[in-house]
């Protein structure tokens, strides 16, 4: 699965791969493709690589992409916060095929644009970066966190979301989505900020790798533009922290702070998994007519908004049975 992802085409497989990873709690051994024909989201080749790994312990098409020089790169690139897959293909198109080149390609790239990237830190900071998070600190790093927030304001109410809200006992980042009950969303203009430039002024917050700000956008009658994650709609801080003392390691810890009557979409779509949130979008869009993402549901056809007051009534909206939160790990 992990080469797919890497050469573009997880789109088209990871719904299916999501259905396989059903048989692990099969009542019986699959011993052909025959047995889970009625799977969705199954077709002719998944059935013949099904088959072909049943009859030798493996698929060949994997076993040559996974050998191969272009996708060792790939492996290594995607390793570094913020380069995804498609960027990944790109520097490796680009020649660069080592740490170092990419040292010389983002150098280069900020000469040329006069601004920092902020993937030179990403490089430098590689190792601890893909150090995972154990539970314990999560909670550490959210009280912490939660003591400066208070600080400049009190009032907020936050959900720990990401890996950690799904029963991980490990994370790779830290989500946290924060909002004030009942207050006008202009009152809280620039929060994210102010809580970024604290955590920094404590030495606690290293480097800021994005900052959005688009607080003043929301009210009940405005529609959203909407991203994949939220990211263009929430005011979102993505960076690194660390906490004092030996021992510790940098940490990726993205703020966002959600207006209160899109606080709940946030808790859901922050709250992963990927595929999970990818099904819920197509879901809400085939099924229900509406458009859902991290900043709100959207009636397709008038776009008016549908404004929820809790994470299960999130559910109710589109039709769906309460799921919860360690039953999205979807494509875990």
């Amino acid at each position: 699965m992990h080469w797919r992802f890497l050469e573009g085409g997880e789109l088209s497989y990871s719904r299916s791969i999501s259905w396989c990873k059903c048989c692990t709690a099969y009542p019986r051994v699959v011993r052909s493709s025959k047995e889970v024909v009625d799977l969705p989201g199954l077709g002719p080749k998944l059935f013949k690589m099904i088959d072909e790994f049943l009859k030798d312990g493996e698929i060949k098409e994997a076993r040559r992409a996974i050998n191969s020089p272009r996708f060792g790169v790939l492996s290594l690139f995607s390793t570094i916060y913020g380069i995804g897959p498609s960027t990944a293909r790109r520097l490796y198109d680009q020649g660069n095929r080592t740490f170092e080149d990419l040292e010389r390609y983002y150098n280069e790239w900020e000469r040329k644009n006069g601004k920092p990237s902020g993937m030179r830190e990403a490089l430098v900071l590689r190792d601890d970066l893909a150090q995972k998070i154990p539970r314990a600190e999560v909670e550490e790093m959210v009280e912490a966190i939660c003591k400066h927030l208070d600080s400049i304001q009190e009032g907020f109410q936050h959900t720990m979301c990401g890996g950690y809200r799904r029963g991980k006992e490990y994370s790779n980042d830290v989500d946290i989505v924060f909002s004030r009950p009942g207050i006008d969303p202009k009152q809280d203009r620039g929060m994210c900020q102010a809580l970024v430039t604290r955590l920094q002024e404590a030495g606690l917050v290293t480097h800021v790798m994005l900052l959005s700000s688009f607080t003043s956008q929301h009210s009940p009658f405005s529609r959203f533009s909407t991203s994949s994650q939220g990211i263009d709609t929430l005011d979102t801080a993505l960076t690194v922290f660390k906490f004092h003392g030996e021992g510790r390691v940098h940490r990726r810890l993205d703020l966002i702070f959600a207006p209160w009557n899109v606080y709940w979409t946030a808790v859901v779509g922050w709250t992963g998994s990927t595929q999970f949130e990818r099904d819920l979008r197509i879901w809400a869009k085939q099924e229900r007519g509406m458009k859902f993402d991290c900043s709100g549901i959207t009636r397709v056809h008038n776009s008016e908004q549908v404004f929820v007051h809790s994470e299960e009534e999130v559910f109710q909206v589109l039709g769906l049975p309460w799921i919860d939160p360690t039953m999205r790990n979807a494509n875990a």
